[in-house]
């Protein structure tokens, strides 16, 4: 959007971390047994009630945490695209299996769009954001060191994949021994230098915690900062939204947020929630 022209603003109820708060000290960030693994985004879980008459409860499992980058700074970086199946899973069922196979009154339904047109996006993003892989299908040239089954993409990964240890050397041997595939899972962490960010340092905290080198490509370091220097985004840190404001007729007008106990409002022509799912 900031590349396109328009001024943005960008409300986060949390703050900004640096790479000091993911320091790789497994005292002091990380426990056995996730989702209690990163401290802060313990304390975040959401709590839940069926109803006003019991105590709210932690979610069990459900690993969130708010700041600038949200959850994409503690996720373990895979990042996988959906297959061409994905996109036609009525159609492809009832024409393998049968119409049988799908149950009366089933909600599934075909995606009004399919692989081949989000290709393109996928590749952006990709290179936009930073994955290391290898690929399988290349415009329909199987590569047997990637995934064979992904769909047809257009290039490589803009990195090579992370490396293997020896354990899974091993058991990729064995698996090819039983006829399987083995191959490298496509990752937003560096494999070596990338956009002026370091090279994993295979440290083992990515599903732990944030990268100390910023070799794990969250939002907080890719596509923010890039928005930054456009000068057209604003990022309001502490600001937790409670309304979205609208005119008489409906139309979204702004939002009001809190920030240190203090109510403000921020007008806006157009509103994304874009609360975990965009971060």
């Amino acid at each position: 959007m900031t590349e396109a022209g328009l001024q943005v603003v960008g409300l986060e109820a949390g703050s900004r971390l640096t790479r000091r708060d993911f320091a790789p000290d497994e005292i002091r960030n990380n426990v056995r047994d996730w989702p209690f693994a990163v401290q802060k985004a313990s304390r975040e879980i959401p709590t839940v009630r069926p109803n006003s008459s019991v105590d709210a409860v932690q979610a069990e499992s459900h690993p969130m945490m708010n700041a600038v980058g949200g959850t994409s700074l503690h996720y373990w970086g895979q990042s996988w695209r959906l297959n061409p199946w994905d996109f036609q899973v009525v159609s492809e069922t009832q024409q393998r299996y049968g119409t049988s196979r799908l149950p009366p009154g089933t909600t599934i339904e075909d995606w009004p769009f399919g692989y081949d047109e989000l290709e393109p996006y996928y590749d952006r993003i990709e290179r936009e954001v930073g994955v290391s892989g290898q690929a399988g299908n290349i415009n329909g040239r199987i590569d047997p060191r990637g995934n064979p089954f992904e769909g047809p993409r257009q290039r490589e990964y803009p990195m090579p994949s992370l490396r293997w240890t020896s354990f899974l050397d091993r058991m990729a041997e064995v698996a090819r021994g039983l006829g399987w595939n083995p191959f490298p899972g496509p990752a937003a962490i560096n494999s070596r230098r990338y956009q002026d960010r370091s090279g994993c340092v295979y440290h083992g905290f990515c599903n732990k915690g944030g990268c100390h080198v910023d070799a794990k490509n969250s939002t907080a370091v890719t596509t923010i900062p890039r928005a930054e220097a456009t000068g057209r985004l604003k990022i309001v840190t502490y600001a937790h939204v409670t309304k979205i404001e609208t005119d008489s007729e409906g139309r979204a007008t702004g939002v009001t947020y809190l920030q240190h106990g203090e109510e403000f409002f921020q007008p806006a022509k157009f509103v994304l929630l874009a609360s975990y799912t965009y971060e």
